[in-house]
């Protein structure tokens, strides 16, 4: 016994008050008598008195509590039994089903048995029957409970039906929702690829008109530099020009010159020439006088005749003299008249070509010069089958006005 487990005294009074060490305090009674007076032998006596309680005290509070504890892990055994057949409880659940008990606290100090203790025990009663009642109740309030679990169980189940039921019907809205979304996305992605491929058709055409902009600057720049090459060339070209005009007026001079001598020569050929047509057309006028003064007879020759003149009427050709220089080879002189004015030429026909020889005047055919091409001006030849060409070139120019 320590020294603070001695009871406390406030004088000589008549009250005792103990420290509280026990867990029950009302089952513990003090042994002196209020009116007895407290001595030192007294005290020790009721030291041992009170020692001898509390021990038996302490010795039944913990088999009560060792009886609770297997009474109480019997009943928790067998709820256990009963809630394995119980499906989906979770340990809140358990916990809610299965009231917890405050666990059982040792006591630090132990103390051997005395035989004043052991025949004191039998005098305080036995709680088992008590405790026993107790668990009854609460097993009953148990089952009750496990019956309410199960109930709301089931409801929880078809709760979770219900739910897994809504769940599927959200989900298959969800479903469709979503395959339309997707075709909308789908919808909405063609159309903003079409809009790309406008919008880089519109940039390969923006890109083709910059190219062409850019190619037109270039090709005004070209452009440019070429009409300055070309101010240069005309410069050079009007410079050739004047050159080439005072050249020729140099040549004219120089041809005045070389002509001048040549005159007389060709003055005396000209009138060679035109006296010999001269005396042609004069023998032509004597032999058709001659003719007409011959009386016709033959109707095949007057037929001859005729077709003749025709032919003359008709092509303004007229033929004035004709020799035969050899068997295959023969000579026309002939006249071709048209509105520009009249041609005068040789035709000479060896059997396969004929040869063309103009007689031309300058100063009595300055007007035709103008207008005749090159290659009537001078001797050329051609075969038989190209005579009909050549007589419609001649009258087509001889017929040409100035307008065409």
């Amino acid at each position: 016994m320590t020294r603070n487990q001695w009871p406390r005294t406030r004088g000589r009074g008549k009250k005792v008050e103990f420290e509280k060490d026990s867990e029950d305090p009302s089952s513990i009674q003090p042994i002196i008598s209020p009116n007895r007076p407290i001595t030192r032998s007294s005290a020790r006596l009721s030291i041992n008195e009170e020692d001898s309680t509390r021990e038996i005290t302490r010795r039944n509070t913990r088999q009560n509590k060792s009886e609770k504890s297997e009474i109480y892990g019997e009943t928790t055994s067998h709820v256990a039994k009963k809630l394995k057949t119980t499906t989906q409880l979770n340990s809140t659940d358990i916990d809610y089903i299965i009231p917890k008990f405050p666990p059982i606290q040792s006591k630090k100090r132990k103390r051997l048995p005395d035989q004043t203790d052991i025949q004191n025990q039998t005098d305080f009663p036995n709680p088992s029957y008590e405790n026993s009642l107790t668990i009854i109740e609460q097993l009953e309030e148990t089952n009750k409970i496990l019956d309410s679990v199960r109930a709301k169980q089931q409801l929880l189940e078809s709760n979770h039906n219900a739910e897994n039921e809504k769940h599927e019907q959200y989900l298959r809205e969800f479903k469709q929702f979503a395959e339309e979304k997707f075709q909308n996305y789908e919808r909405i992605i063609t159309q903003l690829q079409n809009q790309i491929q406008e919008e880089d058709g519109r940039k390969f055409k923006i890109d083709q008109v910059s190219m062409l902009e850019r190619d037109l600057h270039k090709e005004r720049e070209e452009r440019r530099i070429l009409e300055q090459d070309l101010k240069k060339e005309k410069e050079e070209t009007r410079k050739l020009i004047d050159q080439l005009e005072q050249s020729k007026h140099e040549l004219q001079q120089l041809q005045l010159i070389e002509n001048s001598k040549n005159i007389g020569e060709l003055k005396q050929k000209i009138k060679r020439l035109e006296h010999e047509f001269s005396q042609e057309r004069e023998n032509s006028k004597k032999l058709k006088k001659e003719l007409d003064k011959i009386p016709i007879t033959d109707t095949k020759q007057m037929e001859i005749l005729a077709q003749l003149n025709l032919y003359q009427d008709l092509s303004n050709l007229l033929i004035q003299n004709v020799k035969f220089i050899s068997q295959n080879e023969q000579s026309f002189t002939c006249i071709l008249s048209g509105r520009n004015g009249s041609l005068v030429f040789k035709l000479t026909f060896n059997g396969d070509e004929y040869l063309y020889e103009p007689s031309i005047n300058p100063d009595r055919d300055a007007e035709l010069l103008n207008i005749l091409p090159d290659y009537l001006r001078e001797e050329i030849s051609f075969e038989k089958d190209n005579l009909d060409l050549f007589f419609w070139r001649a009258l087509n120019f001889l017929q040409k006005r100035e307008s065409d």
